[in-house]
């Protein structure tokens, strides 16, 4: 009896284990959930190589601390956390970006908010 439930503990134990190394963000890594970030601000805005790694840091420092977060308890405090994280990296990437690139951003960010405005969404 002892050793079945030996078997159980460790079973559950992997289980477990591997549930919460799962990479969250639709299965893609902290990596590639950051790299995907600068690509699409690259794409609005051109980066310096230097930007697009600091920026990059930023996206994968807020992807780690929202990964941190306790998944268990009040769903509204859960997202009021990870809002708060993601308003500091906009913060820093903000800082990170010349006046020319915030001013190209902004405008982006309004074309895109217009579109989709429309009935029908883009066109």
């Amino acid at each position: 009896m002892k050793r079945i439930s030996m078997l159980f503990l460790s079973v559950g134990l992997i289980s477990l284990t591997a549930f919460a190394q799962r990479p969250s963000g639709g299965g893609q890594s902290t990596a590639e959930r950051a790299d995907k970030r600068v690509q699409e601000l690259n794409s609005r805005v051109t980066l310096t190589p230097a930007q697009s790694t600091q920026i990059n840091q930023v996206f994968t420092d807020a992807f780690k601390k929202m990964e941190a977060l306790p998944t268990t308890g009040d769903r509204s405090q859960q997202q009021t956390a990870r809002q708060e994280i993601m308003r500091d990296a906009r913060r820093k990437v903000q800082a990170l970006l010349t006046d020319e690139q915030q001013k190209k951003l902004r405008n982006s960010a309004r074309q895109q908010e217009r579109s989709q405005q429309r009935p029908g969404g883009k066109g």
